[in-house]
């Protein structure tokens, strides 16, 4: 465990630190926005409540905009959580198994999880572009356009995509190593 997260010193598994640093930079970035995110939510609830109990207005946006800021939480959080291990993972299986087997399995999981994100990348691009070319508005009293949150969307699935690359990228880079070693320790 780290002294400074609480989270494992090496959270993304074999080969994390072999992805470049600016990697890591977005990862922070896109956490620290999420948080911004989760904290104008915060305050934009306070400021609801402050200006119904006491005051008697009703706040029309808040409801929508806590809605929208949720799915950019979720959608552009979900690639640096998984990136820096910040996510539930069902690993008793992958426990079980020991070596080359473990490392496999995690290859396949890893290529899984890249097809995914390649799917949700060719769908949000799809929600995005329809929404973006007709013009759709949400039909709530603030009628936004609908590409705006859409493009949360986009964006959240090729992060997810790109960090997902990295991760599988450094995976293989530390498999090669112990490759070459074991094939350099057979007696020809």
């Amino acid at each position: 465990m780290s002294q400074d997260t609480g989270r494992p010193a090496n959270p993304q598994g074999e080969g994390a630190s072999t992805a470049p640093p600016f990697i890591e930079r977005l990862a922070g970035l896109v956490v620290a926005s999420a948080g911004l995110a989760a904290g104008v939510i915060a305050a934009s609830v306070c400021y609801e409540v402050f200006m119904r109990s006491v005051l008697g207005y009703s706040v029309i946006w808040v409801e929508e905009v806590s809605a929208y800021l949720i799915g950019y939480i979720v959608f552009v959080g979900m690639g640096a959580a998984l990136y820096q291990g910040a996510h539930v993972e069902v690993d008793f299986l992958l426990v079980s198994l020991k070596g080359r087997a473990a490392s496999r399995l995690r290859l396949f999981c890893d290529l899984a999880v890249l097809l995914l994100a390649g799917v949700l990348v060719a769908l949000s691009w799809g929600y995005w572009h329809d929404a973006f070319t007709s013009g759709e508005r949400s039909v709530s009293m603030l009628s936004v356009p609908l590409w705006i949150p859409y493009l949360t969307f986009l964006a959240g699935s090729v992060l997810l995509f790109a960090f997902q690359a990295a991760r599988l990228l450094g995976r293989l880079c530390s498999m090669r190593p112990r490759a070459q070693a074991a094939h350099r320790e057979v007696p020809s």
